[in-house]
């Protein structure tokens, strides 16, 4: 016996292929958005107000940039569609805390209750800070076979939850993550010490963030 499923299920492989696709035929189709061809994700278009509304979406989760006018009407848009359940200005998405300065018509993106989270993964919560991403002295080699092999899994763990902080916020930890992840097939106890000295800078420096603003 073999069943066709005419619906997605949740859980399934296909789930977010199809739920994917649902939104994207009824805001392209229905509600005139134009999808990024940069981030599949992210929908934009025109509103009445004749300027830009874009909406982000992850998952179940939408975040709203544009007038408060035209925010409100493709809301209604999508509530005759989609069940929806309004929570108000944004102030956490994806791990970012947003903080809004409208004094000074400022935004600044946050990733400390991340950066928490990822210490106390690996037990850093009490590591002494330092100042600098890398050692000045160090000089990180590579080799096929290294004399002193570390945990290559605990290696990659802590590039990847740092890769995630630089790609969000923190684009000053780029160069240095980039010459960590050179030697992610076969690190040794040298480049696990460099990768948790970035950590402990990046716990020492948990409060910077992306400032958007004048």
């Amino acid at each position: 016996m073999v069943c066709r499923l005419l619906r997605g299920l949740y859980a399934l492989k296909q789930s977010g292929r199809i739920w994917n696709l649902a939104w994207d035929r009824f805001l392209v189709r229905k509600c005139r958005f134009i999808r990024s061809v940069e981030d599949y994700a992210v929908y934009y278009r025109l509103g009445d107000t004749q300027k830009p509304l874009w909406i982000l979406i992850w998952v179940d989760d939408i975040l709203w940039v544009g007038e408060h006018a035209d925010i409100i009407q493709a809301k209604q848009e999508l509530g005759r569609q989609f069940p929806l359940k309004d929570l108000g200005p944004a102030h956490f998405f994806l791990g970012m805390k947003i903080l809004r300065q409208p004094a000074q018509n400022k935004i600044t993106l946050l990733q400390d209750q991340y950066i928490e989270t990822v210490m106390k993964r690996f037990s850093f919560e009490d590591a002494y800070p330092v100042s600098t991403r890398m050692d000045p002295g160090s000089r990180l080699t590579s080799t096929s076979t290294p004399d002193h092999p570390a945990d290559e899994t605990l290696y990659r763990s802590i590039l990847g939850r740092i890769m995630y902080l630089m790609l969000c916020t923190r684009p000053d930890l780029a160069f240095a993550l980039g010459r960590l992840s050179k030697y992610s097939s076969n690190p040794s106890t040298e480049h696990m010490r460099a990768a948790k000295r970035l950590l402990r800078y990046t716990s020492k420096t948990r409060h910077v963030g992306l400032h958007f603003g004048p």
